[in-house]
C-alpha cells in the first residue's frame, strides 16, 4: 500500500537560503533511483498559522513511496539517504523527524499537487478518535474551495506506525494570489475555522515555485 511521507525541516539561519537553494536543486537526483519513490518533491513555507516565515527558508520536503517497506529500506541507514544527509546536514539546524501517512482515497499525488504553484498543509497531531468527522469537514472545506476553483487540488492522509492519530490535509492552486483570493471567501474562512474547531490545526502556506540564490 502506498505511503506518503512529509518532513518539515529548519535551516540555520546564516546559510537558510542557499540550503533551501541547494536541497531543491539536489534532491531530485539523489532521490529518483531510489527503489520504491513515486514523487519526490522540496517545497518553501511562506507562512506558518498566519505569521510570514518567508525569510527563514523553511523547507518541506514531500515523498511517496509504493509501500511502507520502501521507506524503511532508505530511511535512516541506506547509503542514499546517508547522501541526501550530505546535501542537508551542512544546512540543518537540528534533525528533521519525517511523518507517514496512508493517503485516504480519492488524494492526489504530491507531484499532481506540485504542478500547481502554492499550497496550503494543515496538520493536527491529536485527530485520534475524530477520523469521521475531521474527514467530513475536511470536504466540506474543499468544496467551498472549489466552488471559485475547480482546479484546487487535494490530498488528505492519517498517520501510520509512529504518527498514528495524526491526520494532515493539503489544499493547492495555480498561485500564491489564487490561493489568497479563495481564502478571503467567506465560506472557505469558516470551512478552515470549523476545522479547526474539531482539532487544534498547524496550518503552513506553501509555495511550490524555485527558491532563487546565487549559490554556485
Amino acid at each position: 500500500m502506498p505511503v506518503s511521507e512529509l518532513v518539515l525541516g529548519t535551516l540555520r539561519p546564516d546559510v537558510a537560503q542557499e540550503g533551501l537553494f541547494h536541497i531543491r536543486k539536489n534532491q531530485p537526483g539523489i532521490l529518483s533511483s531510489v527503489e520504491g519513490t513515486l514523487s519526490n518533491n522540496v517545497s518553501h513555507v511562506l507562512k506558518h498559522n498566519g505569521n510570514d516565515i518567508s525569510s527563514e527558508y523553511k523547507p518541506i520536503l514531500a515523498l511517496e513511496w509504493n509501500r511502507v517497506e520502501s521507506f524503511h529500506s532508505f530511511y535512516p541507514a541506506s547509503a542514499a539517504f546517508q547522501s541526501f544527509v550530505g546535501v542537508f546536514g551542512p544546512y540543518a539546524r537540528g534533525k528533521a523527524q519525517p511523518m507517514l501517512f496512508e493517503p485516504s482515497p480519492g488524494s492526489s499525488l504530491f507531484s499532481d499537487l506540485v504542478a500547481q504553484g502554492a499550497a496550503l498543509l494543515f496538520v493536527a497531531s491529536a485527530a485520534a478518535g475524530k477520523k469521521d468527522h475531521v474527514s467530513a469537514t475536511w470536504q466540506e472545506l474543499l468544496q467551498a474551495a472549489k466552488k471559485d476553483d475547480e482546479l484546487v487540488g487535494q490530498w488528505e492522509g492519517w498517520g501510520v506506525e509512529g504518527d498514528e492519530g495524526t491526520w494532515a490535509g493539503i489544499m493547492s492552486w495555480e498561485n500564491v494570489e489564487t490561493l489568497q483570493r479563495s481564502l478571503a471567501d467567506t465560506s472557505v474562512v469558516e470551512g478552515v475555522q470549523k476545522l479547526n474547531a474539531l482539532v487544534e490545526l498547524d496550518e503552513y502556506l506553501i509555495s511550490f515555485t524555485s527558491t532563487t540564490c546565487t549559490a554556485a
